[in-house]
C-alpha cells in the first residue's frame, strides 16, 4: 500500500552526538575495498556538472549485493558556503535495501564524507606511517583536521603532538579550545602554514577545492619522509612538492583518472603508484618506500556507502523519519 513504507530521517547533529568517529569506520571501509578488489561492487563514473565560481554538483552511486544495500548521494559545492558559516559541500544520502529495493534511510551526507574520509586516511596510516612520527601537522582547521585529530593518535600511537593552522586565525584557536577540553593530542597554533608543515611527520590538508587551485606549500617545506593526506586534491601544493612524492596513492585508479580527465582536478600528478584496494589486497607486490608518501582523496561511493551501513547500525530504525 503507498504510503505504508516508513524511512528514517538521520540527521547531522544526530550522527554528530553519536560518539562514532574514523576509527568506528575502519572495519566496514576495509571490508568494502577488498570487496572492491574481488570485483563484488558496482560502483560507476560519477556524475559530476561544474558550476559558476567554482561551485558544483555531483552524484556518486554504488551497490555492494554481499551487504545487500545500495546507495545515492547527492551534493552540491560552493566556495562561499564558507562565509555563510557553513562546510563548502552540501549533501544528503540515501540508503537502499536491495532485497526490497526500498530507500530505508536518508541522512545528512556531509558528515558521514568527513567520517568515511577519516577512515580511508586510516587505512593509509596504518599502513604507511613511520613508527617515530611525532608531530601531526593540519592545514585547515575544520571537521575534517577534528577527524583526522581524533583518531590518528589511535592508530599511531607515537604521535605527541598537533600543529594546525588555518587561514582564519579564530577558526584554529576555536581547535585548539576543542582539543584542551576533550584531551588527547595537545594542539599548538601555527601562525602560518609554513610553520605547520615544517615541523609535521604526518601533515593533513584540509582547505577549500578550487577549480584553479592556488598551491602555497613549497617542497622545501616538506619533510624528508613526511606522510601527507591531501583531502583538498592537489589545490595547496606546488608542483616541485607533488614532484617530490616517492609515492603517490588515491582511493581508487578509475575514479583518480575521471576526476584527472574530466573535472580538471590533479594536473601537478603525473601518476598515481597505488590506490586502496591495490594496497590492501596486493600484498607482495607492495612497495618498500623510502621517501615522502602523498595520499590524494577523491572520495569514492562505495566508502561512501560503508559510512551509511556503519551508522545505520548505529541506528537502525529509531528516531524521526516519514512515509511514503
Amino acid at each position: 500500500m503507498i504510503g505504508d513504507h516508513r524511512v528514517s530521517y538521520i540527521s547531522r547533529a544526530r550522527m554528530e552526538s553519536s560518539g562514532l568517529n574514523g576509527a568506528d569506520f575502519l572495519p566496514a571501509i576495509d571490508e568494502v575495498f577488498r570487496l572492491h578488489a574481488a570485483g563484488e561492487c558496482l560502483m560507476p563514473d560519477p556524475i559530476f556538472m561544474p558550476r559558476e565560481s567554482g561551485r558544483f554538483c555531483n552524484a556518486l552511486f554504488s551497490w555492494v549485493p554481499k551487504w545487500g544495500y545500495a546507495s545515492g548521494k547527492l551534493q552540491m559545492g560552493d566556495p562561499s558556503n564558507l562565509d555563510r558559516g557553513r562546510p563548502q559541500v552540501q549533501g544528503l544520502l540515501t540508503l537502499f535495501d536491495d532485497a526490497s529495493s526500498l530507500p530505508i534511510a536518508v541522512m545528512e551526507a556531509g558528515w558521514i564524507t568527513a567520517l568515511r574520509s577519516a577512515a580511508v586516511s586510516g587505512i593509509a596510516a596504518q599502513r604507511f606511517a613511520h613508527s617515530g612520527s611525532k608531530v601531526l601537522g593540519l592545514v585547515g582547521a575544520g571537521l575534517q583536521a577534528r577527524l583526522h585529530w581524533e583518531m590518528l593518535p589511535q592508530l599511531v600511537p607515537s604521535l605527541e603532538r598537533c600543529v594546525a593552522y588555518d587561514v582564519f586565525p579564530e577558526r584554529a584557536e576555536a581547535f585548539a579550545a576543542h582539543a584542551r577540553a576533550r584531551g588527547g593530542l595537545p594542539v599548538e597554533v601555527a601562525e602560518t602554514a609554513e610553520a605547520a608543515v615544517r615541523r609535521a611527520d604526518i601533515l593533513v590538508t584540509a582547505t577549500v577545492i578550487l577549480p584553479k587551485p592556488r598551491p602555497f606549500i613549497a617542497e622545501a617545506w616538506l619533510k624528508r619522509d613526511c606522510l601527507v593526506f591531501a583531502l583538498d586534491r592537489d589545490c595547496c601544493f606546488e608542483e616541485s612538492a607533488v614532484q617530490s612524492f616517492a609515492l603517490v596513492v588515491s582511493d581508487d585508479r578509475t575514479y583518480f583518472d575521471h576526476a584527472k580527465t574530466e573535472e580538471g582536478a590533479f594536473a601537478s600528478v603525473s601518476h598515481l603508484d597505488l590506490d586502496v584496494s591495490e594496497m590492501l589486497t596486493d600484498g607482495a607486490n607492495r612497495p618498500s618506500v623510502a621517501g615522502r608518501i602523498a595520499m590524494f582523496a577523491i572520495g569514492v561511493p562505495i566508502a561512501d556507502l560503508a559510512g551509511a551501513v556503519t551508522v545505520w547500525r548505529k541506528f537502525g530504525s529509531d528516531g524521526e523519519g516519514f512515509s511514503f
